[in-house]
């Protein structure tokens, strides 16, 4: 479960969405506030990224704030938002409503072939176990799935993922042993009719197998093979990086060592040689897993003027440069945007204050648009401390 904790040329995106990265110098960079949530009507809380369209708009999630109901979280049901970077306008897309609406958002949207939005919700629903929902543009919502939290699947934090048409995802929890899901949902029928139907294409079995992936989406390389993440599971029980085959046959490809790299809550990206690249949360790297299953550290964060904690996925230039977030740490311990090279060498971009008008805690991964900036949400922060929109211009 997303945990609340006040204290603490890779891929292109789906039919006009998603940015093109483009290679950047290593450079002082500075940040800008474009957006300070309230916690009020416009969401706060925000742990999901952000998704851009081809007009340079952001979307996200805000998993707090909006609406409140007995079956979401105590700080509100969250929202769905839209923020123009250049001018910094905010609108409220959907606030959700708990109940079958579905609630807390912790997972970035993705964008469809017919430019619908998708996302998750941990809460809400038909059974309370979450959601998938779709959105357009404009704000029309509904509710395309609901968990009915058994061998369905508990509670999908992570953003969800296209392929030929069919959503792909994962559940924290649920699953014939409770240890979480990958699921398919595939669409059938046409304009009123259509109806999504969910299958499990593995259930998480902990021990040797992962458990407990997070927030992470899956990856989809060339061939069709999936990657991801488990926060738990594996020898050691410090998680796992898994592939789901193209024939559906799943297999734990590396296993975390706690000591060096235990924990990783967020996905992988995968390069044109089959590397995987993430990062853990303890005590927190940067890594990459080679083909064959070896596994190994790019950097250690160290805390006090380093990064500590990253929390979700890595994105990449064409130059193989990776740009991420950590939770904590940073010049004034509220946390850092980073690069790290092929080569290990880590670059602090920006630090942010801790809990700071500006921004503080950014526990999301980064979006890199075509001119090398950088855009990321904060979980608290900004000028009521419900975390910001921000941008990092290096």
């Amino acid at each position: 479960m997303r945990f609340l904790h006040l204290s603490r040329a890779f891929f292109a995106g789906a039919l006009g969405f998603g940015w093109l990265c483009s290679t950047g110098a290593s450079i002082a960079a500075t940040a800008t506030n474009l957006y300070s949530f309230t916690g009020g009507a416009d969401g706060g809380l925000v742990f999901a990224g952000l998704l851009a369209d081809k007009g340079g708009f952001l979307y996200g999630t805000a998993w707090g704030g909006g609406l409140s109901a007995s079956n979401c979280e105590s700080l509100g049901c969250g929202t769905v938002f839209k923020v123009d970077p250049e001018g910094g306008t905010f609108k409220v897309l959907h606030s959700f409503a708990g109940g079958t609406d579905g609630g807390n958002s912790s997972a970035a949207l993705i964008a469809g072939r017919d430019g619908i939005l998708y996302g998750t919700t941990q809460r809400g629903g038909t059974a309370g176990y979450g959601t998938v929902f779709e959105i357009d543009l404009a704000g029309r919502e509904s509710v395309i799935y609901s968990f009915q939290g058994g061998t369905d699947g508990v509670d999908p934090e992570g953003p969800l993922v296209f392929k030929d048409g069919d959503l792909y995802g994962l559940t924290n929890g649920g699953g014939a042993a409770a240890a979480g899901t990958i699921f398919k949902l595939s669409l059938s029928g046409a304009n009123g009719n259509r109806t999504w139907t969910e299958s499990i294409l593995h259930s998480f079995g902990g021990k040797g197998d992962g458990a407990h992936p997070n927030y992470g989406a899956l990856t989809l390389d060339g061939a069709g093979n999936f990657y991801g993440t488990t926060a738990a599971g594996g020898p050691t029980n410090e998680g796992t990086i898994f592939r789901l085959a193209k024939d559906g046959t799943e297999k734990v490809l590396c296993a975390f060592l706690g000591a060096q790299r235990g924990l990783p809550l967020g996905g992988v990206i995968v390069d044109k040689l089959g590397n995987l690249y993430g990062t853990s949360f303890e005590p927190g790297t940067v890594f990459k897993a080679a083909p064959g299953g070896i596994l190994s550290t790019l950097h250690n964060f160290r805390g006090a003027g380093d990064g500590a904690f990253p929390e979700d996925n890595l994105v990449a230039d064409t130059a193989g440069n990776f740009f991420g977030t950590t939770s904590a740490g940073g010049a004034m311990n509220g946390g850092t945007v980073f690069q790290v090279t092929s080569e290990g060498k880590e670059t602090i971009l920006y630090s942010f204050p801790f809990n700071a008008t500006l921004a503080s805690q950014p526990i999301a991964g980064l979006i890199l648009d075509k001119g090398g900036k950088l855009f990321g949400t904060t979980l608290t922060g900004g000028a009521s401390a419900m975390g910001t929109v921000f941008a990092v211009t290096r």
